[in-house]
């Protein structure tokens, strides 16, 4: 019954059954979970099925379930000593290799202060460190507050024109909308240093600038539902555009820092 209900988070819109057995299973499994019988029985099911219905494994991410299905694994009669040692060790290693990557992120977003400097960013670090391009991200994510929540049009207009020049002068830019701009600026020169020291060339990066980023946020008030194009240099990703790519894309060949020719550029990506 476990394993039905976990294989109905497989189902795709429209498929019924599989709807039928999560609703089905679910207030059965949430009885048994709850059942001394079971408990005293098989500690570990118990635990599977009260984990199951909070965490269904299709939507939990694979390294924190990792955490807990080490633990069940360890409380079975019979398991390897030797696999149960490896899985531990492997857990340990990526937890430190994320929290290694997240120390120097962290300072790093502390040093760049732009939650105080501009007053309506949100500080999504840690939440942001989820994806790619963290450091990217994080200062798309306040890129994003600018044009959601804080400029007016007029502001937002001269925004959209100094990143369309690559203007690092910045005349004409609201304040408040310069330290957005540096930090822009500033994430491109980190992540263009790091593929010159990985790759030992970084001239591609250059390609990135033809890469035009297109931003619609239809129906919201700071942006009265315009659409507003910035060149970002292949930085700041195109949403829910029609041809757009996506941040990860651009950002992952430009890092990659092995493109030869602005062609090989473009059909890289076009096939992402």
């Amino acid at each position: 019954m476990l394993s039905l209900y976990e294989a109905g988070y497989l189902r795709t819109h429209g498929e019924s059954i599989l709807d039928e057995a999560i609703a089905f299973t679910k207030p059965h499994l949430a009885a048994a979970a709850g059942a001394e019988d079971l408990k005293l029985a098989d500690s570990t099911l118990a635990d599977r099925i009260a984990h199951a219905l909070k965490w269904p494994h299709r939507k939990g991410m694979k390294r924190v379930e990792h955490h807990f299905f080490i633990s069940i694994y360890e409380q079975t009669q019979g398991h390897d000593e030797a696999l149960l040692k490896l899985a531990k060790l492997s857990f340990n290693v990526v937890q430190h290799l994320y929290q290694k990557e997240l120390k120097v992120l962290t300072k790093w977003w502390i040093e760049l202060d732009l939650p105080k400097r501009t007053s309506y960013a949100r500080d999504k670090l840690v939440e942001v460190y989820l994806f790619c391009f963290t450091r990217v991200t994080t200062v798309g994510s306040v890129y994003d507050d600018t044009y959601d929540a804080y400029g007016t049009i007029e502001e937002l207009e001269k925004f959209t024109a100094a990143i369309h020049r690559w203007d690092t002068s910045m005349q004409g830019i609201e304040p408040k909308m310069k330290i957005i701009f540096e930090a822009i600026t500033d994430s491109y020169d980190i992540i263009h240093e790091m593929a010159k020291e990985e790759f030992g060339r970084s001239y591609c990066w250059d390609y990135g600038k033809p890469a035009e980023c297109c931003k619609i946020i239809p129906g919201r008030s700071a942006m009265a539902g315009q659409k507003l194009c910035a060149d970002l240099r292949g930085i700041q990703a195109c949403f829910f555009a029609e041809h757009s790519l996506p941040m990860g894309s651009v950002c992952g060949i430009l890092r990659d820092g092995r493109i030869g020719s602005q062609g090989s550029l473009r059909l890289a990506i076009h096939r992402t």
